[in-house]
């Protein structure tokens, strides 16, 4: 293959980490945990985590799948894999404002979000997971199952975005109706957001 068309490939390749990553050495990479918390000087498969370039993928054993944003070592979840976050995607965000618990929100921009709401703020991205203050980060689900013991919706019905970004399984009459999922019984919901209809 000529070099310039090898080049091509170098650079539009995924590079994806993991604790099985063999290393120049041929011992493995070794490291399982969140990458933002590697530290180049315990070994070198931190080391590697810490110093790849801005676009690397690093997937922990339980599922969990990140991508690095920044350097030196800012990475960012894309998708959780555990057990209670199974079948759903998600992304990290800042909040533009306090927002309570199990709240739909709405992207303000491509980093931040604030509570959507039917009448003044219909478009939803996803639900918040956590509770957080204005400029912390926080998880939002954009798709898939919740599961929160304060759940107690009837299975298949679907739920809507209520006021302040609350949910609610009662059609709208006013505002605007957007449809974000369904209900699964007492504990979870499914999360499948849909486009906003003006009542």
């Amino acid at each position: 293959m000529p070099a310039a068309n090898l080049q091509f490939e170098m650079e539009r390749r995924v590079i994806l980490f993991s604790k099985n990553t063999t290393l120049p050495d041929l011992n493995l990479l070794g490291y399982d945990g969140n990458p933002n918390n590697a530290d180049p000087d315990n070994s070198d498969g931190e080391f590697l985590i810490f110093n790849c370039p801005m676009g690397t993928w690093f997937q922990q054993s339980n599922g969990d799948l990140w991508y690095k944003q920044q350097s030196p070592n800012q990475w960012t979840i894309t998708a959780s894999g555990t057990v209670d976050n199974a079948a759903r995607l998600s992304l990290t965000k800042e909040l533009a404002e306090d927002i309570e618990q199990y709240r739909m929100v709405s992207l303000t921009d491509a980093n931040s979000v604030v509570k959507a709401d039917k009448d003044t703020l219909p478009e939803v991205d996803g639900i918040l997971i956590e509770a957080g203050l204005t400029g912390e980060e926080r998880l939002l689900i954009t798709y898939g199952i919740v599961f929160n013991g304060g759940f107690d919706y009837p299975v298949r019905k679907k739920l809507y975005l209520g006021n302040d970004g609350t949910i609610t399984d009662d059609f709208p009459t006013s505002g605007n109706l957007t449809v974000i999922g369904r209900g699964l019984g007492l504990g979870a919901i499914f999360v499948d957001i849909q486009p906003t209809e003006e009542l």
